[in-house]
């Protein structure tokens, strides 16, 4: 998500902004963070998760099959790792829904907001 301003920014501002981000500067990086939201994105339980990732899932897991053919050790946890993956994201669905809901109550339009959302007009401009 980008923050954009609607008013323009003062001088007073920007040298804030400037000034803050001339403190992080050599900074540590939150990569337990970001390991967090890409575990959370790809299961469904991130208002960023999009169907392309569980498609993407299952492209790699058909790709990986024909070693099934061979190993049925591999086949068997390939399937249940795949049903596992399906079934994390469908009981995640009303949960991230939920969050849309919630974000766009608040004036969050996301571009790949669920169409049941959508239908419903809860996305509105920013709250006065």
């Amino acid at each position: 998500m980008v923050k954009t301003f609607t008013d323009e920014v003062t001088d007073e501002q920007r040298l804030g902004m400037v000034e803050f981000c001339r403190e992080q500067i050599g900074c540590g990086f939150n990569w337990p963070g970001i390991r967090r939201m890409f575990r959370r994105t790809v299961l469904g339980l991130h208002a960023g998760y999009r169907v392309r990732f569980s498609i993407d899932f299952l492209v790699l897991a058909l790709a990986l099959s024909p070693v099934a053919l061979f190993n049925k050790s591999v086949g068997i946890s390939l399937l249940a790792l795949v049903l596992a993956y399906l079934l994390i994201v469908a009981i995640a669905t009303p949960i991230r829904w939920r969050m849309h809901r919630i974000l766009a109550e608040d004036g969050v339009m996301l571009p790949h907001c669920p169409r049941h959302i959508r239908n419903r007009k809860c996305i509105t401009s920013r709250r006065s």
